[in-house]
């Protein structure tokens, strides 16, 4: 799978023939991306989100008629998936394209579905699949949060196969208006599913000699990380309080430029942008606002929730602050109230997070450092980073509601990943709504 550089793809999808109405708003999901997948007559799964979401997956492919296996790399991926038939791979990550080739073959695998593209075991399986033109479909996210995650074929993110032609976004008709189903979430039952996840692979790790995770693979050690974040969230709440009501203050009504953080170990950073790092992103943009932007202006960092008890920025933007000279020009604060945030500002810098898209909702210029499936002309801003801070410009709102709506309409499925009752209700909607084999 390579690097994105943010070629402008051609649409992949068939247009619906809708009846064009005055009224903007969002549609619902069309699971055009499930309705491909349906079409299968043979599907592996490999690695799905944490829980029980393949397992409920797998049921709804099965009742479709289709035939399902599962890859298990660990006894995390054991203790949700208890359905047959499932292999356990036990081999070493050198091993695993070839021996992924015979269960291809064997089981004539024509579609393969996975949660992460960037994973290792994951890219191995995106290329063998490539080669031998078995289509890939991938589970991330959701580009439009809380209600909905992402499903696409090929690729996510800056390896998107929806258009980036504006053009294309233009000509689509209005759709009837409909609402999302507004789906709950609830962190202690995400931090449940991941606890027992890792328990389970830790303790069952003999079974999986070979495996190797992601990211860190200690329970101990992520129990430690939520407890600190915790902490460290109650603690900002008192410390952060005064500056958070100076940001929402009329005083600095669009005379600030939000940044959003992405989580230390993105992948969207690793593989669709140029920087290393969160940190070399940082000293990047901070060098940069200090030398262009007006003296008026304020440049506000704020940290990924996801990220407080894992890492910490401050001492590097004290550090900037005073090479800088910015002082009360460089805010970093760790929590706050987004869409405030958002409304206040006067533009959003950020790599390729999806909060470039709820900023773009509300109407506040974007500046794209990455590549991001949003990154299309007359909706981010087309200007060098320099000339940004100057002058953000507008949103093409219009062209903002046509391109959301089909982003819902093509690789949006209303569901969240740890809201089991979610994922029911999508499959059921999307069931009702066509026969999906049609």
């Amino acid at each position: 799978m390579h690097k994105s550089q943010n070629h402008r793809h051609t649409p992949y999808f068939s247009r619906a023939d809708v009846p064009p109405i005055s009224q903007i708003d969002e549609p619902t999901v069309d699971c055009l991306t499930l309705k491909q997948l349906v079409r299968h007559e043979n599907i592996l799964l490999l690695q799905g989100p944490i829980g029980p979401f393949f397992a409920h997956l797998a049921d709804f492919l099965s009742s479709k008629g289709c035939r399902v296996l599962k890859i298990q790399l660990n006894a995390g991926d054991e203790l949700f998936y208890r359905r047959a038939p499932s292999i356990a791979y036990r081999g070493t990550t050198q091993a695993w394209p070839e021996w992924l080739e015979g269960v291809l073959n064997e089981h004539h695998i024509d579609a393969i579905v996975l949660f992460g593209e960037w994973r290792i075991y994951h890219r191995s399986a995106w290329n063998v699949a490539d080669r031998r033109g078995i289509k890939t479909y991938i589970f991330e996210e959701g580009y439009l949060r809380p209600n909905y995650v992402t499903f696409e074929r090929h690729g996510v993110n800056g390896n998107s196969l929806i258009s980036r032609d504006a053009a294309y976004y233009r000509s689509l008709p209005l759709r009837p208006k409909a609402e999302p189903c507004s789906i709950s979430f609830r962190f202690s039952r995400a931090a449940g599913y991941a606890m027992r996840y890792n328990l389970a692979a830790v303790l069952m790790y003999w079974r999986y000699p070979h495996y190797q995770h992601h990211r860190r693979l200690n329970p101990l050690l992520e129990g430690i990380a939520w407890v600190r974040s915790g902490l460290r969230k109650s603690l900002y709440a008192h410390t952060e309080k005064a500056v958070m009501n100076i940001l929402a203050s009329a005083a600095m009504h669009k005379r600030y430029f939000l940044v959003p953080l992405q989580v230390f170990n993105d992948s969207q950073v690793l593989y669709h942008s140029n920087f290393a790092s969160v940190e070399s992103f940082i000293r990047t943009l901070v060098q940069s606002f200090a030398e262009h932007a007006p003296a008026e202006r304020t440049l506000v960092l704020k940290h990924h929730p996801m990220d407080r008890g894992y890492i910490d920025y401050t001492a590097l933007v004290k550090e900037l602050s005073a090479t800088w000279h910015l002082h009360e020009r460089l805010i970093y604060i760790h929590d706050g109230h987004l869409p405030s945030l958002q409304k206040n500002s006067c533009g959003v810098v950020t790599i390729n997070s999806t909060v470039g898209l709820s900023s773009l909702y509300h109407a506040v210029p974007v500046k794209l450092l990455g590549a991001a499936v949003y990154d299309v002309p007359g909706l981010v801003s087309p200007l060098p980073l320099e000339t940004f801070w100057q002058t953000p410009g507008e949103v093409d709102q219009e062209l903002f509601y046509r391109f959301k709506r089909e982003l819902i309409r093509t690789s949006q499925l209303n569901a969240n990943f740890y809201t089991p009752s979610s994922y029911t209700y999508a499959f059921t909607c999307c069931e009702s709504k066509a026969q999906l084999k049609s």
